[in-house]
């Protein structure tokens, strides 16, 4: 057995469980508002293990927490995509003017 197959089995298992995770966790939101709380929680607890499964295979499955949170701002708060990415400029551009302020960037010696 060569390492690189090791190495494709997990990421390959990542991103089952990766996909799954955002599968379930869409299906959950989507049903919870229809069918009884129990099952949307129900939805969200295997969401949440399915994401934990996808971390154990590859530190890179944390990043489906990233992808729920934009699904559920754009699906389900139905934020606009060019207000939130003026948001997001707008937030940038303070952030790296408080680094300037406190000297918190590379400072020259």
């Amino acid at each position: 057995m060569q390492v690189s197959n090791i190495v494709g089995r997990t990421e390959l298992l990542s991103a089952v469980f990766f996909l799954l995770s955002f599968l379930v966790y869409s299906r959950s939101v989507c049903h919870g508002r229809s069918t009884s709380q129990q099952h949307s929680w129900l939805g969200l607890c295997l969401s949440v293990c399915l994401t934990v499964f996808s971390m154990l295979c590859k530190e890179q499955g944390v990043t489906v927490l990233g992808v729920v949170w934009v699904y559920d701002l754009v699906v389900h708060c139905q934020l606009d995509l060019v207000d939130g990415l003026q948001f997001l400029s707008l937030l940038l551009k303070h952030l790296l003017d408080y680094c300037k302020f406190t000297g918190l960037r590379k400072r020259k010696r």
